[in-house]
């Protein structure tokens, strides 16, 4: 399965998500995504609507679902079905059974290539320490199928009509942010001979957690064999370590990751 981005869709509709079905056999196809326990606590003991503007190629049922987790706050496995061919959508059936509470799951008929509205209410539990929203192909799907989904979690008892809140693209790089941020400017070290490097950034906020930083596009020149073998932090300040066995200069793009 591929997962990309599609602009332009439709009036109101700049951009949705896309799911594409890359394997020779078909099969079944889902997407989910967790919601930080931060988040999560401000929303127990309320009804909450799931919902948006979804699209099959072709003729299809799309089922989603509003799931908990009760175990350990933030250490939550995105990985929560069971058996994808079994149709009993509880725990222990289709979904796992440990530490997973199926809040609510619902289904849209959809004809081909037809941008159709689907909402799902839930009332989240008090025990819920984070939650998870997920969509997926009821039966299997053939190779090349798409998915498109536009989705939202709000607060309140809302229709599948009722349209969702926009926010301004600079916010919603923003809020990706606090999970994953890519550097934008390329950092450059030099190194006279065999000596250690050290190349230092800071980034521009705090992310959800410490994040894992890794880097790409590396490039070397003057036929240096510098290579990357560390890097660690110190509040928003990284440094990436850069053994050197010759004179030469290292160009990467960094970036950190602090997804659930």
């Amino acid at each position: 399965m591929a997962i990309s981005t599609i602009t332009a869709v439709s009036s109101g509709i700049g951009a949705m998500m896309r799911l594409t079905q890359s394997q020779p056999s078909a099969q079944r196809m889902g997407q989910a995504q967790i919601l930080t326990n931060e988040t999560t606590r401000e929303l127990r003991g309320q009804v909450m609507t799931l919902g948006g503007t979804m699209r099959c190629s072709a003729a299809a049922t799309i089922r989603f679902a509003v799931l908990e987790w009760t175990g350990t706050a933030n250490s939550v496995t995105s990985d929560v079905v069971n058996d994808w061919a079994n149709s009993t959508y509880t725990a222990g059936n289709f979904f796992i059974s440990s530490n997973l509470t199926v809040r609510q799951v619902g289904s849209k008929v959809l004809a081909a290539d037809t941008l159709t509205d689907w909402s799902l209410e839930a009332t989240i539990g008090t025990s819920a320490n984070n939650l998870i929203v997920m969509y997926w192909t009821e039966a299997t799907a053939a190779q090349a199928v798409t998915v498109d989904m536009r989705w939202g979690l709000v607060n309140g008892v809302l229709t599948s009509g009722t349209a969702y809140q926009f926010r301004d693209a600079a916010l919603e790089r923003q809020m990706c942010g606090f999970y994953y941020f890519r550097r934008p400017v390329y950092l450059t070290a030099y190194a006279a001979g065999t000596v250690t490097v050290y190349l230092e950034t800071m980034l521009p906020y705090a992310m959800r957690t410490n994040p894992t930083a890794g880097y790409t596009g590396v490039s070397f020149s003057n036929g240096s064999t510098l290579s990357i073998v560390s890097s660690g932090e110190i509040q928003t300040i990284w440094s990436f370590i850069i053994a050197a066995t010759g004179n030469g200069s290292a160009t990467i793009a960094a970036f950190w990751d602090a997804e659930l």
